[in-house]
């Protein structure tokens, strides 16, 4: 369509928050209807894909050769839901996931896609990118098609494995699993300043609670999984990894995994069942 119907285009941040899957409800609204009218913004969204994966393709190239065929598959139930970027297409289709791993993951999918797509997968808030390696047809009108994880780091897609149901638990020593799950919350409002190192992020919130292993963290706005941040709130400094991020009513809720050996944790866990706090 002619730049003249047009005129204002969707901004490089937009693009790359769409990618991510992580473009509010309203502003996706008015994102989606102009790609699907607007020349220009399709090939910028094109482009934006090409340099996000380009700055993943080169690092990753020879790690990713040698683990090809290494790694394990798991078996899973769980739904996801896909969106073709490139193409664009702006139908959103769940999905079941069949199996997966650090690598990719299986899918039946009622319609078929093209090898070669770049597709957006998502399961509950954890976004990201996969590129359909094959496409056959199944039974019952399935198709199943198979994607490689594209532009995610080790950990991220460690995470992402972890998400899928029954296999929580992925690489966690048993003797850590039973600690966690003994680990005490302590119930705790308090303002914090969040911090992300990796991007100079700065962000006010609220801690929920603490534990010796994590805490839960309130803030306005979301964080990507496994972003290494810094916790400072009543003369104390945290330092964790968001382990997970979902959107509620009053904001975004971080779950973060604390650092076992940085001081201050327990000091803070016993201001807080004195009330010191």
């Amino acid at each position: 369509m002619s730049d003249i119907l047009n005129p204002v285009h969707a901004s490089y941040d937009d693009l790359v928050r769409y990618i991510q899957g992580r473009l509010a409800t309203e502003r996706l609204s008015v994102i989606d209807p102009h790609l699907l009218n607007c020349d220009i913004c399709r090939d910028n969204l094109s482009k934006t894909i090409k340099s996000h994966l380009m700055l993943h393709f080169v690092a990753k190239a020879k790690a990713d050769l040698k683990r090809e065929r290494s790694e394990p598959r798991f078996s899973a139930g769980s739904e996801a839901i896909v969106q073709s970027l490139s193409p664009l297409s702006l139908d959103r289709q769940k999905v079941k996931i069949v199996d997966i791993s650090k690598n990719g993951l299986g899918i039946l999918a009622e319609k078929s896609e093209s090898p070669g797509t770049i597709m957006q997968v998502r399961i509950n808030t954890a976004v990201e990118l996969g590129e359909v390696r094959y496409c056959s047809a199944g039974n019952d009108n399935e198709y199943r098609i198979g994607l490689r994880f594209i532009a995610v780091s080790d950990e991220r897609a460690e995470l992402f494995v972890r998400r899928v149901g029954g296999i929580g638990d992925l690489q966690i020593p048993p003797e850590q699993q039973a600690d966690r799950r003994r680990a005490p919350r302590q119930p705790l409002t308090q303002s914090a300043i969040v911090s992300v190192p990796r991007t100079g992020q700065v962000l006010h919130g609220q801690i929920r609670n603490l534990s010796e292993s994590g805490t839960q963290i309130l803030l306005q706005e979301p964080l990507d999984l496994v972003s290494s941040i810094k916790i400072e709130y009543a003369d104390k400094n945290l330092l964790g990894e968001v382990v997970y991020c979902r959107q509620e009513q009053a904001g975004w809720l971080l779950g973060i995994a604390l650092k076992r050996a940085l001081s201050g944790v327990s000091e803070a866990l016993d201001e807080t069942r004195g009330g010191q706090i």
